[in-house]
């Protein structure tokens, strides 16, 4: 979800998107194509980008909105990309 001072962000999200999607039918069924597109990622170089205070009020705004209630981690990112890689899926 975007915000009001991201819309580059959102735009280039969006055409990622997108492009995966045309990509995707214009190359399947033979070549599968997935695009992962995460938002709020926790971390110590985020934090200290966005201060201590300001970064704790995006997490938990994340969370609040998040279906699972949770904010993303890197090693939820690597599982999804390692879900996509090793095969044994037909996504």
């Amino acid at each position: 979800m975007g915000v009001g001072s991201s819309v580059a962000y959102a735009a280039s999200k969006g055409a990622l998107i997108t492009m995966t999607l045309s990509l995707a039918r214009a190359l399947g069924p033979e070549i599968r194509v997935n695009c992962i597109c995460p938002g709020f990622i926790q971390g110590d170089w985020l934090e200290q980008g966005l201060g201590s205070d300001a970064y704790q009020a995006a997490k938990a705004s994340v969370e609040a909105s998040s279906p699972l209630q949770v904010a993303c981690t890197p090693d939820m990112i690597a599982e999804g990309i390692l879900y996509f890689v090793c095969g044994g899926t037909m996504w």
